[in-house]
């Protein structure tokens, strides 16, 4: 347990820590363990206990079962209650899926709010060979052989050089209590099937194979390092709520996976990455401007001239209202319409009010819109955002001045020639859209 106790003595002195404890012997020994700590106040530790609602009463006891030893010990606990089954089936995810990426939007919470500066995981060397062995199943590259780190980011793993018996003497020594999930020999879920079927046929044929495999991910974990060390980081610009990928950092066969994997990580995914998403988005540079993939849980990559594009893939979200002076709150940002000089004037939109018919509305595009640039002639809608490289996944999000199919003006860009101010404008109104933060990013 040294190697335990000289992780832990990487915490800072004065930061709040989390322990993440479902009531298994795993994280009570961690629990147990860092309590018994010289040098680490409990009244820093606050334990985190997740109730999926996948176990019904069982799930519930086990809650209580840590709540109650929080008690006996002092220690500060925050129960979170999710319902995972329900969420599951509604995102289309796995359970197994579904409750990790709850767990870690929990963690995440506790981490971005300042709640906790650091929070531990009482994933172990065991836990690091069947996290291995799924991502070889499932198609993974070096990022996914390397496995767990014992220190990423907001997260600690104490355990991790630890085997899962190392863990059952200490219980077992220091009277550890603890409760047994009886899902986790549940074959139906992956994790499981590894754990109670594959790995004990293995070891049974190859001794040692945890530490074989770990120093499979140790290795990895070198190269992969290195190789991400080649990487030119202009390549890659996050601006807003999306990543743009220089289609330049796609023509080395070797780096191209490292590049989107980074580009992947600073749109926010870590995890759950395999070699058919990066071979999807690979296929990108060889389509046509528009074309588009989707990625991992809700990310699209999007072909946009130069570069691959990574955005949130959001719903359908039509608006049209009549056409009226004031402010208009849509959907993807803030629409003011205001009387105004009839001059025209730089960086303003003004457009002449007598020009707008009765029955003119704000709405966003629709197939079969025409627009007339001003002092241009008549054009496809599509066509002229074409032409003016406007991303496809923006375009939907400018409102438009319309009538009928006649575009009066897409609000943020451009008046249409037939609106616009001229010496025997009589009533002008100012045009101002104001997109909200996550709105638009060219």
């Amino acid at each position: 347990m040294e190697r335990v106790r000289e992780i832990l003595n990487t915490l800072p002195h004065d930061g709040k820590i989390a322990i993440g404890v479902s009531g298994g012997i795993d994280s009570m020994c961690l629990l147990h363990f860092v309590l018994s700590c010289e040098g680490i106040d409990k009244s820093n530790v606050l334990v985190v206990n997740i109730e999926h609602g996948i176990r019904g009463e069982d799930s519930v006891s086990d809650s209580e079962f840590v709540e109650n030893y929080c008690k006996t010990h002092g220690v500060g606990i925050y129960v979170k209650k999710l319902h995972v089954a329900k969420d599951a089936k509604k995102s289309g995810r796995s359970i197994e899926t579904e409750a990790r990426l709850q767990r870690k939007a929990v963690f995440d919470e506790l981490l971005h709010s300042g709640r906790v500066s650091k929070v531990l995981l009482a994933h172990h060397a065991d836990d690091q060979a069947e996290t291995i062995l799924m991502h070889i199943f499932r198609g993974s590259g070096l990022n996914g052989i390397k496995g767990m780190s014992i220190d990423f980011g907001g997260y600690l793993r104490p355990f991790l050089p630890l085997t899962r018996r190392e863990i059952e003497e200490y219980a077992q020594k220091n009277d550890v209590p603890y409760v047994v999930d009886k899902t986790n020999f549940d074959i139906n879920y992956n994790r499981n099937f590894v754990r109670n079927e594959v790995l004990p046929l293995i070891k049974k044929r190859w001794t040692g194979v945890e530490n074989a495999l770990i120093r499979l991910s140790e290795a990895a974990a070198k190269e992969e390092k290195f190789i991400s060390s080649l990487i030119d980081p202009q390549l890659i610009v996050k601006s807003g709520d999306v990543v743009f990928l220089k289609l330049e950092a796609l023509q080395n066969e070797a780096l191209a996976p490292h590049y989107i994997l980074k580009a992947l990580k600073d749109f926010g995914v870590q995890c759950d990455f395999e070699t058919t998403h990066i071979n999807a988005v690979l296929s990108l540079k060889d389509l046509q401007n528009g074309k588009s993939v989707c990625v991992v849980h809700g990310v699209r990559a999007l072909r946009e001239y130069d570069r691959i594009t990574f955005l949130r893939e959001k719903s359908d979200c039509d608006f049209c209202l009549e056409f009226a002076a004031g402010r208009h709150v849509l959907p993807f940002g803030e629409l003011t319409i205001s009387p105004c000089e009839c001059i025209p004037q730089a960086g303003k939109l003004r457009i002449d009010a007598d020009a707008v018919p009765d029955g003119a509305v704000i709405r966003n595009r629709k197939e079969g819109d025409i627009f007339k640039p001003y002092g241009g002639g008549s054009k496809k809608l599509k066509s002229y955002f074409i032409d003016k490289k406007v991303p496809s996944r923006i375009r939907d999000t400018f409102p438009l001045i319309a009538f009928e199919g006649r575009i009066l003006a897409i609000c943020g860009i451009q008046i249409s020639d037939d609106a616009k101010l001229t010496s025997h404008t009589k009533r002008a109104l100012e045009i101002d859209f104001r997109p909200f933060k996550d709105g638009q990013n060219g």
